[in-house]
């Protein structure tokens, strides 16, 4: 049979078709009886397998806590910008003051001498920087038995323990918050002419200024040191209404000399109150006992430690401090404190909240640490009174878990 060109090949595509068509109907009825799961070259398994989860924690609240004194440094420089007057959380302040009146210079003036003074009145004004529970605060106004200077120490050196300053009552004398800014010490024109006897010329007049009463109260007193604008104003200042002959006057000025110094009171602060503190160096220590449902084997992502504060019982603008795994050693009788979070600070909130160190919490759930708590501890420099008090303490953790296999 002979056949052109172009029906040769129209020929060899319809051969070609055929043979297409059988191959493919092979191929759909092989792919029906076999498992669709072979489509996958895993397997199903793999793709329907538990690949991990999120798990955000219920704030753990702290199992228990308790504060403890490192060492005590109640040593105050009086070169600073507060004087504090009150009592709080077991420790008391007292502020000394000293004033001078040149009584001789004043008289001159209006040609007389020292013997023509006559004050009408005696009274300072203590400027506040700063207070808490203010409406309880009680002061004694007291005059100190014994020498002073604004740079001492109120400790006993052999057995670091806080001494008394010896002081008596100054009988006529009174102490009370005016307003919001200030607090005004009134004295007896008697306490002056008491002091010129003494020095007839230049008297001076010094007073302790002590909380009295049982109640709490922290008065932050302006110091003649003060600088800030806050300060401006707002210094100690004597202020003296005064006659020479038929000259009437007023004489004020600013304090000499002025210091505080704290000690305790009752035993210092109750050990049921969390209190981080320098000056006395108070640290607490705060215990979480994590849930026994975290599975073993989960990575912490995150924890953070939020904090409740008392912020009428507590006194600091920013508060420096760090955190320190905690292990008591029964062997030893010793408890070794490992540091975990470098300088964090806290600002004064009803409630704070900053990272902890999440490699911690991992260490306790794999059993590589002991879980018996965290220390809090103030840090920095120089070393006045500023504390917190933690009312409430919680543990937020956030952790993953790994994929099934």
């Amino acid at each position: 049979m002979m056949f052109g060109v172009g029906q040769w090949v129209f020929e060899r595509e319809r051969v070609f078709m055929r043979r297409f068509t059988g191959l493919l109907l092979v191929l759909c009825v092989s792919l029906m009886g076999c498992s669709t799961e072979k489509s996958n070259p895993a397997g199903s398994a793999f793709v329907d397998r538990d690949p991990g989860m999120v798990v955000t924690v219920p704030p753990i609240s702290k199992q228990a806590g308790s504060s403890f004194l490192e060492v005590i440094t109640p040593i105050i420089l009086g070169q600073r910008e507060e004087i504090l007057i009150g009592q709080m959380n077991g420790m008391q302040f007292q502020g000394l003051f000293r004033f001078r009146v040149p009584v001789d210079s004043l008289a001159k003036l209006a040609n007389g001498v020292a013997a023509d003074f006559v004050a009408n009145g005696v009274s300072i004004s203590l400027g506040l920087r700063g207070k808490r529970l203010i409406d309880q605060a009680q002061v004694v106004v007291l005059k100190p038995d014994q020498s002073w200077h604004e740079i001492q120490s109120f400790v006993d050196s052999l057995t670091l323990t806080e001494r008394n300053f010896p002081a008596s009552l100054i009988s006529g004398a009174s102490g009370a918050v005016v307003g919001d800014t200030s607090l005004v010490v009134n004295l007896p024109v008697s306490y002056l002419d008491a002091a010129r006897v003494t020095n007839a010329t230049a008297p001076q007049i010094e007073m302790l200024v002590a909380p009295d009463g049982i109640h709490d109260f922290l008065l932050d007193v302006v110091s003649d040191e003060g600088q800030t604008i806050v300060a401006l104003g707002r210094r100690p200042q004597l202020v003296v209404p005064y006659r020479v002959g038929s000259k009437v006057d007023t004489f004020r000025v600013g304090a000499m000399a002025d210091t505080y110094w704290g000690r305790r009171v009752d035993g210092g602060p109750k050990k049921d109150r969390l209190l981080v503190s320098k000056g006395t160096f108070y640290s607490s220590i705060l215990n979480f006992a994590l849930p026994s449902d975290i599975p073993r084997g989960v990575t912490v992502n995150s924890a953070q430690l939020e904090l409740d504060l008392d912020l009428d019982r507590s006194y600091f603008t920013a508060f420096p401090f760090e955190m320190y795994h905690v292990e008591f050693r029964p062997s030893t009788q010793d408890t070794i404190y490992t540091l975990y979070n470098t300088q964090n600070e806290i600002n004064p909130t009803a409630t704070v909240k900053f990272v902890f160190n999440q490699s911690l919490v991992q260490a306790w759930l794999s059993g590589r640490q002991v879980n018996q708590g965290v220390a809090m501890r103030a840090v920095g420099s120089p070393v006045d009174f500023t504390w917190l008090v933690i009312r409430d303490a919680r543990l937020n953790i956030i952790y993953s878990t790994p994929p099934e296999l």
